[in-house]
């Protein structure tokens, strides 16, 4: 799995918000080094944190289980990716997405993780929101 890089994506994507560590983890519930180990791919964040972060961030889902599936992906790729995903809305006049596309978004990801398990699929997004709300 591609965590070094997906952790260049949460950090590039925070740098290019202007946000700092002490900024983004108290708003997410996480330490400052928890998010510092996650940004080096050296820690994981639990599925509720992780959500919480990309909301925040303003990032792509897709984008970042693309990164964790994708065996070539590359630490100044993802960092990359992240700087176009951020000025997508400068660019093309994007907006963001309404609860309900996220939901769908959500979604689609959890069934593509599953293989196309439904049941799987909505099982994994539960205890996701199990854990967010602890």
């Amino acid at each position: 799995m591609g965590l070094i890089e997906v952790g260049a994506y949460l950090e590039e994507l925070r740098q290019v918000r202007r946000l700092t560590r002490q900024d983004v983890a108290p708003a997410i519930g996480i330490s400052v080094d928890s998010l510092e180990f996650a940004e080096k791919g050296r820690g994981r964040l639990n599925g509720a944190g992780l959500l919480r972060l990309i909301h925040l961030l303003d990032g792509s889902y897709h984008e970042l289980t693309r990164l964790l599936d994708d065996e070539a992906a590359t630490v100044e790729g993802a960092r990359s990716l992240a700087r176009a995903w951020a000025a997508r809305p400068a660019a093309l006049g994007d907006r963001a997405l309404t609860p309900e596309e996220e939901t769908a978004e959500l979604w689609e990801i959890a069934l593509r993780r599953t293989g196309g398990d439904a049941t799987a699929a909505r099982r994994m997004l539960l205890r996701a929101l199990d854990a967010g709300l602890d």
